[in-house]
Parts: C-alpha cells; sequence; structure tokens
C-alpha cells in the first residue's frame, strides 16, 4: 500500500513538472513562431519601400537579402538566388493561380509571401526565412533535450525525495501491523481459556448469562483470527503453494457446508458453476475467498431470497461472482465493503456476527494473487462481487 501511494505521489509531482514544461516548450514555440511571422512582415516591407528598378534592365536591380520580387505583368523576376531553391520559386509561381488578397501576408513553407503594388506594377513580393527557422530549431531542440535531461534529474530527486516523504508513514504503518499481531497472539490465550471455562459452566448451569458470554467470546475469536490473517498477509507471511487443479470442484467442495446453512436460514441457494474449469494458483486462497463471499452473502441476503454463485470461464478470462438479493449499501458505496471494520448498517452486521474483517481478508487474498475484486450494489434489491481470476500459466 505504501509503495502504491509513494509511486502515486511521484507521478503526481512528474504530470505536474511535465504540465509546466509542456507549457514552457508550447509557450516558447510559439512565441518563435510568432517572432518569424512578424520578421517575414517587416522584411517584405523592407524589400517594398527599398527597390530601386534599374533603368534598363530591371531584373538586375538591388534587391534585400533573402528577397525576391517577381512583376506578374511583364513576368520580370527579382531574386536573391542564394536564399530561394528553383522548387521554391516553381511553387510561388503556382500561388500566382489563386486568389490572394492584396497586401495579405501568406506562408508556403520557409517562406512568407504577398502581393503588393511596386513601381505602378503588381507583383509578388517573397521573402525566405530558412536561415532563421534553421537557427530557432536548432534551439528548440536544445531546448527540449535540456527540459527531457532537467525533467529526468528532477524524477530521480523526487523518486529518492519519496522515500523520505513517506518514511514516517511507513514506520507507523510497521508499527501499527506489528501491535495488531501481537496484541492478537497476547488475545489468544485468555480467550481460549474463557471459551474453555464457558463450556463447563454451561454444563452445570444453562442460563442465558452464561449463553451471553459464550457468544461473545466466539465473536471475539472469530476476530482475533481475523486480525491474525490480515497482520500476516501485510507482513507477506502467507505463502502462496502454486499448482494446477481443478477449480469448479473445489469450489462445489467448499460450497457444499454452506447448503445447509442457507437452507435453515431460508435463503434460496443458486450454483452455476462451469465443469471442469482448471486453475494454475493456490487452490487454499481460492477456498479461502469462495467460504468468505458465500457467507457474506447468505448473512446479508433478504429472508427467502437467493444467493447466486458463478464460475465462468469466457475467451480464458475465469470470472467468479456471487450475487445476493436485498443490499444495505448504496451503489456509491459499494467498493467500501473491502474496508475494515466498514459496516454499512451496525445492528445488523452484529446481529449477524460478523467481524467487519471478512471482506478485507477478501481484497488481500486478491491482491496477493494479483486477482481483481469489485462490488456492485443497489440498495434494497442486490449485491454482487466479482473476482477475475488470473491463472499462473498466463503471467
Amino acid at each position: 500500500m505504501i509503495r502504491k501511494s509513494q509511486w502515486k505521489f511521484v507521478a503526481t509531482i512528474m504530470s505536474i513538472l511535465l504540465f509546466i514544461f509542456g507549457v514552457i516548450y508550447f509557450g516558447i514555440h510559439g512565441f518563435t513562431e510568432n517572432s518569424v511571422a512578424k520578421m517575414a512582415s517587416s522584411n517584405i516591407e523592407n524589400i517594398v519601400d527599398t527597390y530601386k528598378p534599374f533603368p534598363n534592365n530591371p531584373a538586375s536591380s538591388d534587391i534585400q537579402p533573402n528577397g525576391l520580387i517577381f512583376f506578374i505583368e511583364d513576368k520580370t523576376l527579382v531574386c536573391d538566388t542564394l536564399a530561394f531553391s528553383e522548387d521554391e520559386i516553381n511553387a510561388l509561381y503556382e500561388k500566382l493561380n489563386d486568389d490572394i488578397p492584396l497586401s495579405s501576408i501568406e506562408k508556403e513553407g520557409n517562406v512568407f509571401y504577398s502581393i503588393r503594388q511596386i513601381s505602378g506594377q503588381k507583383a509578388l513580393i517573397a521573402t525566405s526565412m530558412r536561415n532563421y527557422v534553421k537557427v530557432i530549431n536548432e534551439t528548440r531542440h536544445n531546448l527540449l533535450f535540456a527540459m527531457i535531461l532537467i525533467y529526468l534529474i528532477l524524477f530521480l530527486v523526487v523518486y529518492l525525495i519519496s522515500f523520505k516523504v513517506f518514511a514516517p508513514i511507513k514506520n507507523a504503518l510497521e508499527k501499527q501491523k506489528q501491535f495488531i499481531s501481537d496484541a492478537s497472539h497476547e488475545l489468544k490465550t485468555p480467550i481460549t481459556i474463557i471459551s474453555a471455562s464457558t463450556d463447563v459452566i454451561t454444563g452445570e448451569n444453562n442460563s442465558q448469562w452464561v449463553s451471553n458470554i459464550k457468544t461473545q467470546t466466539d465473536r471475539l475469536t472469530t476476530l482475533v483470527s481475523d486480525m491474525l490473517t490480515l497482520a500476516k498477509m501485510d507482513e507477506k507471511q502467507v505463502p502462496l503453494k502454486i499448482e494446477t487443479f481443478n477449480l469448479s470442484n473445489e469450489i462445489l467442495d467448499t460450497i457444499l457446508p454452506f447448503e445447509a446453512l442457507a437452507f435453515e436460514k431460508n435463503k434460496n441457494l443458486i450454483i452455476n458453476v462451469d465443469k471442469d474449469v482448471e486453475l494454475t494458483g493456490d487452490k487454499q486462497s481460492i477456498k479461502k475467498i469462495t467460504s468468505i463471499l458465500i457467507d457474506n452473502a447468505i448473512k446479508h441476503a433478504s429472508v427467502g431470497g437467493e444467493i447466486v454463485i458463478n464460475l465462468k470461464k469466457e475467451n480464458k478470462q475465469i470470472t467468479f461472482s456471487v450475487y445476493n438479493t436485498g443490499s444495505t449499501i448504496k451503489e456509491e458505496n459499494a467498493n467500501k465493503i473491502f474496508e475494515r471494520f466498514y459496516r454499512s448498517d451496525e445492528s445488523r452486521s452484529r446481529e449477524s456476527g460478523g467481524s467487519g474483517l471478512g471482506l478485507a481478508i477478501a481484497k488481500s487474498i486478491c491482491e496477493v494473487n494479483k486477482w481483481k475484486i469489485s462490488a456492485k450494489s443497489k440498495l434494497n434489491e442486490f449485491m454482487t462481487i466479482t473476482v477475475l481470476i488470473t491463472d499462473n500459466k498466463k503471467r
């Protein structure tokens, strides 16, 4: 959990930095593009203002560097031949067929052009910005490289800082886990003694008070056992025994003891399990999570209602789900049931005898096995808990 939170912290910081760097880079990109356009417009104005034709040969007249003038009527070209390629000049000739508004500035590649009046004639004026664009592009590429390098350095810095930021939280959680584990171990012995003593007293005096003590002792035993299970999972002390087995048979065997319980509580148990579904994974995890989900469904299903257990394999995806009619969970709170000690209805949970940890254990089992668990609920209508089971052979 701490590891995931740490990576979320790093991802959040780096996303913010990426956004800032993106704004800076594209801001500079837009600024340089605008600057080139303004410089091109200024160059075109200078070409028009400084043009002085030679009386005998206008084509040999002086022109501003990177400039071009093509007189449309007499087809005379005055050009800085070093600035324009033949292809660029031909492309400009083709633009004469377009309806270009007078004095508007257009762009073709690295060439900016406009139609103006010069010496009483209509002419196409162009300026090549190739050299400027080349310098700007090189600068932008260097800037991009520098920003990527800085970003990677910042990633490393943020990653290292995250260890320091989360160190106190990690230590606190470790102490909490250790406390729960130690407290659970310490509680086991006195609870066992109380339970045994209560059994002896019950034989001699079967009163309501003794019965209450026995009931609450059993609840404490379940709670301590669940706390120990969670503590072991948190500390990664639950080894997985990976083997290939018949998943359908294991689930059916696990369901069997619950049929009598469902009948006793006037609830209809419906089983839809695909035959001979094989799984490579931990058999005990399957048994435990099946027991937890069915037990939860029986406890919370409406009286006379249905509990539907499904195991389906479609396109190599194994889906195990448990549905029950009746629910005290609102749709938006469905996945909160996997939180430890979460109770939507305090009185109902107490009556059912649950510890509030069963579904939290189910979630931990899924996390250990890299399965996905989710819940869907509609208040007073139904609850469905679904587990997407991953085969270890396909990892």
